[in-house]
């Protein structure tokens, strides 16, 4: 087997490749972070956030990845998009070098053939992987708190959970899964290994405690995994975005057929011989189905899903013999071998078609993109600092603030901030956004008595604060209406936004 410094060079340099498919950063979140991280870099730890004022974070920040933002301010330095995407490539390669790693140390055959399943992982993989987010600090954690698991090491689990808390929202997965892993212990070692979700409990708790947004941190934390799902059902009226949203059947089976496909079959072959699978084979299978369940509930669980796979398969294949050394020896296995080469060539053939298509069709857009939200940020630093920008897309406010941070926006990531800081506020904005009337989605949540048709003016100047709307293409009532206001002023328009001055 190659040493780990030879995977991670190979895993970076596929990685660069992706990330050279769009020369911007590859999703509004993205903005968010590396401006963050310059912030923090040029300010120190960031005890509040004005740029979000109608949200939790603009008097008392609770950074919800502090560590993430700390990893990111190097790169900073090499230029906020540059940065973002170097930073990706060295987390992307770190996740393949951490998943060969774990193979090696438990001797497993064929470890470096397992890791091609990277790249025969499928254009959803990729995109995922390609966006500057801290779900890749976050699959770190997830794998090196299994191995920590398997290992029953609970003092090193405890300090890996309570990084967690400091670099991830959802950081609870590890006690969901060392409570997970302390029930496989049972099976196999006739006791609850209780020792395990008690040391992840201990370790998040510390994270938290040493945060040092603490205890504003535990409030962002609630929002982020209380309330977004308690509202989940709001999706019309929140926008919550498609991440929430199952994959349709047809595109799961389509994007993740390789993968899916050696699951059932290793895990047939498991099944039959339960008795041989291990307590850490058991603890990363299980995680890793439960991660493919999450995987077509929702796309954002597939970069989890993925590097999952690449530890728990080849371990389920060592311990039932069906890996690739086995099925060497027998003529039936290694017609079954060419099968699998077969369909690991077409999955990565396919992915990395669909993926090259993809970038090929959103680039301009993306660039146009880019170029809209600079030129009106350019605008703004200078004739509005300190001011109130209203925002008609909520996703638009990342890149306002990496182009402009003198302006102050409306929320920041999810609205499901701005609806709990504000909800009355919030409903206005879904009504001016769509024109002065209320959309019937967000009829639900308007409180009695709500004013119907809202003044577009009266409402921006009172309740907002603002004389500048930034309003993307799709907000076509809105726009028209703006545009027959009088007095208002269009400032600015590209192909992306518009941008209209109101009268002082």
């Amino acid at each position: 087997m190659p040493p780990v410094l030879v995977v991670v060079p190979l895993a970076a340099a596929f990685f660069f490749q992706i990330q050279s498919a769009i020369p911007t950063i590859f999703e509004v979140d993205g903005y968010y972070h590396i401006k963050v991280a310059e912030l923090t870099a040029r300010n120190g730890i960031l005890r509040s956030f004005p740029w979000a004022a109608f949200t939790p974070f603009r008097d008392h920040f609770g950074d919800k990845e502090f560590l993430f933002h700390v990893f990111l301010v190097p790169f900073t330095r090499l230029g906020l998009v540059r940065g973002a995407k170097l930073a990706a490539v060295v987390l992307d390669a770190a996740i393949v070098g951490l998943a060969y790693h774990l193979l090696r140390v438990r001797q497993v055959r064929g470890a470096s053939t397992w890791m091609l399943l990277f790249v025969g992982a499928g254009s959803v993989f990729f995109w995922r992987m390609g966006q500057c987010r801290p779900h890749l600090g976050s699959i770190l954690c997830v794998l090196t708190g299994l191995h920590l698991m398997a290992r029953r090491r609970p003092m090193a689990l405890a300090l890996v959970a309570a990084v967690y808390a400091l670099a991830y929202t959802a950081s609870h997965v590890i006690l969901i899964l060392a409570t997970l892993a302390a029930g496989l212990h049972r099976r196999s070692h006739g006791r609850i290994a209780f020792e395990l979700p008690l040391a992840a409990l201990v370790g998040l708790a510390a994270g938290h405690l040493l945060h040092p947004n603490f205890p504003h941190n535990l409030l962002i934390w609630k929002i982020q995994n209380v309330d977004f799902y308690r509202f989940a059902w709001l999706q019309g009226a929140l926008d919550l975005g498609p991440e929430i949203e199952p994959l349709p059947l047809s595109d799961y089976l389509r994007v993740h057929f390789l993968v899916l496909g050696l699951w059932l079959f290793i895990g047939a072959a498991a099944l039959r011989r339960r008795q041989r699978v291990s307590y850490e084979t058991a603890v990363f299978a299980t995680a890793g189905v439960a991660f493919g369940i999450m995987a077509y509930s929702g796309a954002r669980f597939t970069e989890y899903w993925v590097p999952l796979s690449c530890v728990a398969l080849p371990l389920l294949a060592d311990d039932v013999g069906v890996g690739p050394a086995d099925l060497m020896g027998r003529p039936a296995g290694r017609w079954l071998l060419g099968g699998v080469a077969a369909l690991f060539a077409l999955s990565a053939c396919l992915g990395l078609r669909e993926f090259t298509r993809l970038t090929h069709a959103v680039t301009p857009s993306q660039l146009a993109y880019d170029k809209s939200m600079r030129d009106i940020g350019g605008i703004l630093a200078r004739e509005a600092p300190g001011e109130i920008v209203y925002h008609a897309a909520w996703s638009d406010a990342s890149a306002l603030l990496f182009y402009d941070d003198e302006s102050r926006y409306l929320a920041m990531l999810d609205p499901i901030y701005f609806y709990y800081s504000d909800p009355y506020r919030y409903v206005l904005l879904r009504a001016i956004n769509a024109g002065g009337v209320l959309p019937a989605a967000v009829r639900p949540i308007a409180p009695p008595g709500f004013p119907e048709p809202v003044a577009l003016l009266s409402t921006l100047r009172t309740q907002f604060h603002t004389r500048f709307v930034v309003a993307r293409s799709d907000f076509r009532r809105l726009i028209e209406a703006m545009r027959k206001t009088p007095g208002v002023i269009e400032r600015y328009r590209s192909t992306q936004h518009v941008l209209f001055e109101l009268p002082r």
